[in-house]
């Protein structure tokens, strides 16, 4: 993912300057075709549609912006990182709060399948 003005440049031959790259997260959900062939593919669309606002609302938190679901990866971007210890604990932090809120949902939605912490 890569902004439109960098892509063009790269593909230009231009050169582009370090502090102008992004950084790219993934977070991906663990059991989602097991979950899916149990309810079906429509419930864990829908399931994954609905996480996308309070998912946003989280990621912009911590100056992360999501960019893509593809099934059960989420993609989110950061323009910079500053590559300080601040900039690490943020992503752990921003890690463990997806986590909890991946795992409240999904055990509100799925409660036959109740995971514990860790698990999404």
């Amino acid at each position: 993912l890569v902004r439109e003005d960098i892509a063009t440049r790269l593909l230009n031959g231009s050169s582009v300057r370090e502090e102008e790259f992004g950084f790219l997260a993934v977070a991906d959900i663990r059991g989602s075709t097991k979950i899916a062939n149990t309810y079906g593919a429509d419930a864990w669309n829908n399931f994954v549609s609905s996480l996308r606002p309070p998912i946003e609302k989280l990621a912009e938190q911590y100056s992360l912006k999501l960019q893509i679901i593809i099934w059960d990866a989420f993609y989110f971007s950061k323009a910079k990182i500053d590559r300080d210890d601040r900039d690490i604990q943020n992503f752990i932090s921003f890690g463990e709060k997806l986590n909890t809120l991946l795992a409240f949902a999904f055990n509100e939605t799925f409660p036959e399948e109740r995971l514990g912490k860790g698990n999404p």
